[in-house]
């Protein structure tokens, strides 16, 4: 495995300057002070400080890192609800800091409930989770927010009952509710989407050009879809497949524009991690889907939001190695496919990738109920190699930041407990 630095994207651009013209590029000739908004003569004090770095999950010195100087820890767990065969966790963040989260719970051999419910931006329980699909064989699903409407949407892809495996098609559907979890749809509603015959749902996200959908077709490939508000399939002209692979796993992240990630069997039958980059509306293949590394050993996805937007452009969590020798998680560069180690464990299994102000918190298996968090700045911090917390007894997690401090979300390892704990700062 070849390992390298990042390069910052304007490295080269900066690079075809000459020295002597640096300082009009930096600002840095000589100018004169604006008048002081007080009435008194301006002086060369009046100069902006950098403030200082306080332990609040931002980048308060404007330099890259969140925290620096600080560690982080994780609470006690509190009670969400109790049940019975909880399986699979995702949440959002909505508008108000608040926490829509929707969980999976086996009903029988074949088919499976989701609910959903909401917790506050402290993690204090707002709406215990309650039954929003019953009894269905489910191809997929998953769970975003629309910022604009304030509201939570919950999609799913449902086997016909008379039909197995979705050989002529499965039945894509989404409900939506407000703030208050009060239904906006009274039943599931079938949508114009996707235009081919679906599969599988790996992932639902929302951006300016409305819900975004990751989705498998009937001959095996992905493709990346926009839904705008009347659920008609965006016009965006079919740009959205993307080729090259047909894969097990996928998931995107919206950001400046659409990251995703896929690893499956390519078109030449190697089997990869691949990932790209789609213009907001689908357009536009910014990035064309790519190998993200040359290795002699398999790179895995987790399940989990195994993509993110970070400091330094979209990132994606893969694991490397690992059985009876010690395993490598990696970060890699969406842009570049160059890739850096995050942390070294004893059989790891990549999980997720959560943005925290510029750092990223990166989830990992380790064992059949074990998980650890990871720190990982760029560059590299104190935390950077070491877990900051471990997880035992947990089945299922998803880490939620968005902007507030971060919540971990956990099904216990029985399947009977939905519990939540904050991370939080640890003065030095």
């Amino acid at each position: 495995m070849r390992i390298s630095s990042f390069l910052p994207i304007g490295f080269g651009l900066a690079a075809a300057f000459s020295l002597g013209s640096c300082h009009e590029i930096a600002g840095l000739e000589e100018h004169v002070l604006l008048p002081s908004s007080d009435g008194r003569e301006p002086d060369e004090d009046d100069v902006w400080q950098v403030p200082a770095e306080q332990c609040n999950f931002r980048d308060d010195d404007f330099n890259g890192l969140t925290d620096e100087g600080f560690s982080w820890a994780l609470s006690d767990w509190s009670p969400i609800a109790s049940g019975y065969d909880w399986q699979e966790l995702r949440a959002v963040r909505m508008p108000d800091g608040a926490v829509g989260f929707g969980v999976s719970r086996q009903n029988g051999p074949s088919s499976t409930d989701l609910w959903v419910g909401l917790l506050d931006a402290d993690g204090s329980v707002i709406s215990a989770p309650r039954e929003v699909a019953v009894e269905q064989v489910l191809h997929g699903w998953d769970v975003a927010v629309n910022p604009v409407l304030a509201e939570l949407a919950i999609a799913y892809v449902r086997q016909p009952p008379t039909e197995e495996n979705c050989e002529k098609g499965c039945i894509f559907e989404m409900l939506r509710f407000d703030r208050a979890l009060s239904p906006k749809t009274e039943a599931p509603e079938k949508t114009n989407f996707p235009r081919h015959r679906v599969r599988r749902l790996f992932d639902l996200d929302w951006n300016t050009a409305g819900y975004v959908s990751l989705t498998l077709d009937k001959d095996g490939y992905a493709w990346v879809e926009w839904i705008d508000h009347l659920h008609f399939v965006f016009p965006n002209g079919g740009y959205g497949k993307i080729p090259g692979m047909r894969p097990d796993l996928a998931r995107m992240s919206v950001g400046p524009a659409t990251a995703w990630t896929a690893m499956g069997l390519t078109d030449a039958d190697r089997y990869e991690v691949w990932s790209g980059v789609f213009s907001p509306g689908g357009y536009q293949r910014i990035v064309e889907g790519h190998p993200m590394a040359s290795s002699s050993s398999a790179l895995a996805l987790g399940k989990g939001n195994s993509v993110a937007w970070g400091p330094n452009g979209a990132m994606v969590l893969m694991a490397e190695g690992g059985g009876d020798s010690a395993g490598t998680l990696l970060l890699g560069a969406v842009a570049t496919g160059e890739t850096r180690v995050a942390g070294q464990a004893s059989n790891p299994v990549a999980h997720s990738l959560t943005a925290v102000g510029s750092s990223l918190i990166a989830s990992s298996s380790a064992g059949a109920s074990t998980t650890l968090l990871w720190r990982w700045e760029d560059p590299p911090g104190d935390g950077s190699s070491t877990p900051f917390a471990t997880l035992e007894g947990t089945l299922d997690h998803v880490v939620v930041a968005g902007g507030y401090p971060p919540l971990v979300l956990r099904v216990t390892a029985d399947g009977k407990n939905l519990q939540v704990a904050r991370v939080h700062c640890v003065e030095p």
